[in-house]
């Protein structure tokens, strides 16, 4: 409990008495701290690739949708015109 309360005011208030880097290398509480490191890391990386992914897509969504405007811009000018 007293742990908890520790890390939870520490990252309230940016100061950080307790480390998790401090702790014994061989305790379960270090393994999981690694491992969650590892997937923070893997999450960070997908989540990068996705955004990628995204503003690619984007643009080829909003360059078809501009060309399908020109076209129907083109077409329309005879109609109006006479």
């Amino acid at each position: 409990m007293r742990l908890s309360l520790m890390l939870f005011l520490s990252s309230l208030f940016g100061t950080s008495q307790f480390r998790w880097d401090d702790i014994e290398q061989r305790s379960l509480a270090h393994r999981i701290w690694i491992l969650l490191q590892r997937i923070e890391g893997i999450y960070r990386a997908t989540s990068f690739g996705n955004l990628l992914i995204f503003l690619n897509m984007s643009r080829a969504v909003s360059f078809e949708y501009m060309n399908r405007q020109l076209v129907w811009n083109e077409f329309s000018i005879p109609f109006l015109v006479s």
